[in-house]
């Protein structure tokens, strides 16, 4: 009797799941033509590990019938919701990308938050992955007068802004740069903004310029905030004449419609599909979370050629993975290759 019911109540308890997590889906695959929906795109991984297992128990606790098969349909449009954001964007990640014969530079950015351990643990994947450029965010001010002369060690030339919300970013390099004008630490009018960018010129081993900017956007909630640091960033990008590498934290998933919108708005490829980087291990004690599920830290390129994208084996003191890249100002790739 006592196994009867609560096989019953466990039988009820999926169903809602089951039909719950399906609506949701439902609503994030609408998000283009209603921002708040699009919200939900953000959690599609999260989403989609409560279905699949809720699913698994409604075939074997529930009693064979309508109500059964129809929970079961229910699961499957839910599962083919989600795949026709997920699916896409898996297959985009793992298709072969480009060689090149040019030398390839390497950039790696990452989210310095050193809340989480000891602010030293930074460099161990920043020397894992030993990029020539380095570009921060959450660089907070105490983080700094920690680690700057570290930092310099490694990369002679660099340069950082201080301030509130998302206003802390850094560039750091092994190649000498120069700021573009007016765009080293931009503070756009408005509190509500909150965020800036920095945006600098390099010169590869031949001389070519190519640009380098860094930005950490606000939280998507509320929706219009961030909306409005995709629009400024993207009209200053498409006015850049040089070839464009733009990295940093997007706070937005690459599931997202936003985000989507806002690459081809400036005029940038999205390199990194479905590169999950948060929550780091240090970080998942918190959350409970298996896995990085939230693909937040971003590289995006305009007339480079990227070879490699990967996670840091390692986070350090952060709540995020960094994600580095290697890249050449090549217009001509010479084959491609399965990653």
């Amino acid at each position: 009797m006592i196994l009867r019911v609560f096989r019953q109540l466990l039988a009820s308890a999926v169903s809602l799941a089951v039909t719950g997590l399906t609506l949701i889906l439902i609503a994030a695959l609408l998000g283009f033509g209603f921002a708040p929906f699009d919200l939900l795109n953000h959690g599609q991984l999260v989403f989609l590990a409560g279905l699949v297992p809720a699913l698994v128990l409604a075939a074997v606790v529930m009693q064979r019938g309508p109500t059964k098969a129809l929970v079961l349909a229910i699961g499957l449009v839910g599962l083919l919701s989600s795949a026709a954001t997920v699916v896409p964007e898996g297959l985009r990640a793992m298709a072969g990308r480009p060689t090149t014969s040019a030398e390839t530079l390497r950039i790696m950015t990452y989210n310095f938050n050193t809340r989480y351990g000891e602010a030293v643990d930074n460099l161990i994947p920043v020397d894992e992955v030993d990029p020539d450029i380095l570009v921060l965010q959450e660089y907070w001010t105490w983080t700094r007068d920690r680690l700057h002369d570290d930092l310099l060690e490694r990369f002679p030339y660099f340069l950082s802004c201080h301030g509130g919300k998302r206003r802390n970013v850094a560039i750091y390099s092994k190649r000498p740069f120069s700021p573009l004008n007016g765009q080293d630490c931009v503070h756009p009018p408005g509190q509500e903004t909150r965020m800036t960018w920095i945006m600098v010129e390099i010169q590869d081993d031949a001389g070519e310029p190519f640009t380098i900017i860094t930005t950490h956007f606000d939280w998507p909630v509320p929706i219009q905030r961030q909306a409005d640091q995709r629009a400024l960033l993207a009209d200053l990008i498409r006015d850049i004449d040089t070839p464009v590498l733009l990295a940093g934290d997007f706070n937005s998933t690459s599931f997202s419609y936003a985000l989507r919108q806002f690459s081809k708005d400036a005029g940038l490829e999205r390199q990194t599909q479905f590169l999950t980087s948060f929550p780091s291990r240090i970080m998942r004690r918190y959350l409970f979370a298996p896995f990085p599920i939230l693909p937040i830290d971003h590289v995006m390129t305009r007339g480079l050629i990227v070879s490699n994208v990967s996670r840091a084996p390692s986070s350090g003191a952060s709540d995020h993975y960094p994600v580095y890249a290697d890249f050449a100002l090549d217009s001509e790739p010479n084959a491609t290759e399965a990653q």
